[in-house]
């Protein structure tokens, strides 16, 4: 009962806050347009997930930053397990970047709202048409990363999802573009999908993994090749995420 009223409160103060930065975010658009805009919603959406995490008592072990600390222009591909994770990810990885998310969140009261005015890119989850693609280049050639979730859904059990989807390879390799693995423990045990009216606190593990180039310097694949090598470049992604990853910490 006590877990589940001190749960409340903070999803009460989670509300407000958002609500807050999304005023601030507005006012910032006011004054900025366009490129400008996003990067000053950027500023207070980041600003509120550091904020959000600290009051909630959620402390981040960050590890591997140097590996990405002056790193533009690439697609980072975390493993989910909670909502926490865009917090966590948003108050801890260095320069500007975009979210890419199903369009059914673009529905969700507040959130969706501040997901869509950060400039973050709208994806259908069941194919990925050229206006997205077209979105994430141009996102790219702006110098700001791209985090894709390759599990695609946060997981219901806190293990790894079994398999990634593609769609994160196919765009790195569409761009040639860096691949950053992304570890994230402790996050299912602080809001899951099992008890989503449970918000605990506890200590989480960021860790960063060095990036992958595989892409980059790869030539033109035929259509059979990348059959074979894209799903090969997500295991071995899904490999090193797994190599660091715990259930909890």
């Amino acid at each position: 009962m006590l877990l589940r009223t001190i749960s409340f409160f903070k999803l009460v103060f989670i509300i407000i806050s958002i609500l807050i930065m999304t005023v601030l975010g507005e006012i910032a658009l006011l004054i900025a347009k366009g490129e400008r805009g996003s990067k000053n919603y950027f500023f207070f959406a980041r600003l509120c997930s550091k904020w959000i995490l600290k009051v909630c008592l959620i402390k981040v072990d960050v590890q591997g930053l140097d590996n990405v600390k002056n790193l533009k222009g690439v697609i980072y591909t975390p493993n989910h397990m909670s909502h926490f994770d865009i917090l966590i990810l948003m108050a801890n990885l260095p320069n500007q970047f975009r979210f890419v998310f199903k369009k059914e969140l673009a529905k969700v009261p507040i959130f969706g709202w501040v997901l869509n005015k950060s400039g973050n890119i709208l994806v259908d989850r069941e194919k990925m048409g050229p206006s997205t693609i077209k979105s994430i280049k141009a996102e790219i050639k702006k110098g700001n990363s791209i985090i894709m979730f390759p599990g695609g859904t946060r997981s219901k059990t806190g293990n790894l999802n079994e398999e990634f989807k593609d769609g994160p390879f196919v765009m790195a390799y569409a761009l040639k573009t860096k691949i950053v693995p992304v570890t994230i423990n402790g996050s299912f045990f602080i809001h899951n999908k099992v008890n989503p009216k449970i918000f605990n606190s506890g200590q989480v593990e960021l860790i960063i993994h060095e990036p992958l180039d595989d892409f980059v310097k790869s030539a033109k694949l035929s259509r059979e090749d990348r059959k074979i090598e894209i799903p090969k470049m997500s295991k071995k992604v899904r490999d090193i995420i797994l190599s660091k990853f715990k259930i909890k910490v």
